[in-house]
């Protein structure tokens, strides 16, 4: 089904990012806001002073929610994203 967008899938992305970095938080609200047909919730962590943790948790197509996470991935300061 991941391959095939055959149905609708669950899966979560995890990042790990710098929340200091200038425009990142604006940038990745920003995305889930574009995509919310696709983004089901969200989880946020304060790690410590400088990075924070984020689970996202994801409902659609396969293709469309890896570009999704890939597009949340590729963010200068998102040092982390699974």
């Amino acid at each position: 089904a991941w391959d095939a967008d055959a149905a609708d899938l669950s899966a979560t992305l995890t990042l790990v990012y710098d929340h200091h970095k200038p425009g990142l938080v604006d940038r990745l609200i920003e995305l889930q806001h574009r995509h919310a047909e696709q983004v089901t919730a969200t989880l946020h962590v304060h790690l410590d002073h400088d990075h924070c943790l984020e689970v996202i948790v994801l409902k659609g197509k396969g293709s469309s929610l890896r570009q999704l996470a890939s597009e949340l991935r590729g963010l200068k300061g998102v040092h982390q994203g699974e």
